[in-house]
């Protein structure tokens, strides 16, 4: 039996950890082998409703009174719930598969091993960083060294595989392991994520997408790490230019983002242009993504980017901004990698001058599209992932 572990709800959240968690569930579960999900809102042992709100209870305290207490005890109740759960898994559970150092954490803190471990990094960032870089604590306070300290522990589970979901992520773990132990000898393996792109149509959805006619979309938390403010600057550039383009943004939205985002668009004369759908399911967002002309993805940092693999299989044609991994996904089309230092005039010359050469960008559709679904299929990924935990274990 294999059992995966998240501190997310990958039944409920859309974001591109728990659609690959979603998709390594149901890919398993189709080879015949016994598989379980594990994460704190489950009724297996503590009511959903009641964790959910004390979690977010947190949450909210947090971003009011900007205590990193707060936080910690956050971190410590996810624990908690975890470590009950993975405790009492079934004697025949032969691997665990941990998807955030939270469960990881849970992991360590049993008394109960397991014969072998795997932690999916799904970030380019060791977690404490990240939760610097996000302000959740002051990386000179005592809570934050206690949290490291956890972390650093967490990492020597005996018999544990860290497997990136890149080679751009695995080479810098390997650079910040050994420099943060002297003997780290844990396995580090690369397992890209797959997609599966059947999707099923919901004709409301079809007539929605009628009445706004063609858009360029882009998919993603709206978030400053997303940079869709930069959606909305080439959205006033093409204005200048006297073309009108409708812009579809699929995803959660950060309140004090959208905010800043919606302010562009009023002071620009940009706000009928731009449709915020929020998050919706798999089926709906491939649905927009598949009629879609163009997507224009902006993160400043993907770890991977599994959006961006959907929308090439679903023959979206697909630009992004440059980041560290994204010359693995776009090797054989260079041409579609934007340079966030250009200035946005010389952005929107670069997707206009391709679109006249790619008889409106369907070669470069055709080509992505090809490259999907011969290198990142759903099963052939999860085949690989199965190979590893064959031969690791």
């Amino acid at each position: 039996m294999i059992a995966i572990i998240s501190m997310q709800n990958p039944i409920r959240d859309t974001n591109g950890v728990a659609s690959h968690i979603r998709d390594l569930y149901q890919e398993i579960k189709s080879n015949d082998i016994e598989v379980n999900i594990i994460h704190p809102y489950n009724f297996d042992y503590y009511n959903s409703y009641f964790t959910d709100k004390i979690l977010k209870l947190f949450s909210k305290l947090f971003k009011l009174l900007k205590w990193e207490i707060l936080f910690y005890f956050k971190i410590q109740l996810i624990v908690f719930i975890l470590k009950n759960k993975i405790q009492n898994l079934p004697a025949h559970v032969k691997i665990i598969n941990v998807h955030d150092i939270i469960s990881l954490i849970a992991l360590y803190s049993l008394n109960r091993k397991f014969p072998h471990s795997f932690y999916t990094l799904h970030a380019n960032y060791e977690p404490d960083i990240e939760f610097i870089q996000s302000g959740y604590f002051n990386k000179n306070s005592y809570i934050f060294k206690k949290f490291q300290s956890e972390c650093k522990k967490a990492y020597t589970i005996p018999n544990l595989t860290i497997a990136c979901v890149s080679k751009h992520c695995k080479n810098l773990y390997e650079e910040r392991m050994n420099h943060k132990f002297e003997n780290f000898n844990q396995v580090i393996k690369i397992i890209q994520m797959g997609v599966d792109l059947k999707f099923n149509i919901d004709e409301n959805i079809s007539k929605q997408i009628s009445s706004i006619g063609e858009y360029i979309i882009n998919v993603g938390k709206v978030t400053d790490i997303k940079n869709q403010l930069r959606l909305a600057e080439i959205a006033f550039e093409f204005q200048k230019l006297g073309i009108k383009k409708n812009f579809v943004l699929i995803g959660e939205i950060d309140k004090s983002y959208y905010l800043i985002l919606k302010d562009y668009l009023l002071q620009h004369n940009l706000d009928e242009c731009f449709y915020f759908l929020g998050a919706l399911s798999r089926d709906n967002a491939y649905q927009w993504i598949a009629h879609a002309n163009l997507n224009i993805h902006t993160a400043k940092m993907e770890s991977f980017g599994l959006c961006i693999i959907e929308s090439m299989g679903l023959g979206c044609p697909t630009f992004a901004f440059y980041y560290p991994t994204l010359q693995e996904i776009f090797y054989n089309f260079p041409e579609a990698i934007l340079d966030s230092n250009q200035n946005t005039a010389d952005i929107v010359r670069k997707i206009r001058l391709i679109e006249d050469k790619n008889m409106g960008f369907r070669l470069l559709a055709d080509k992505q599209r090809k490259e999907c679904i011969s290198i990142y299929p759903r099963s052939k990924i999860i085949n690989h992932l199965m190979e590893v935990y064959t031969k690791e274990t």
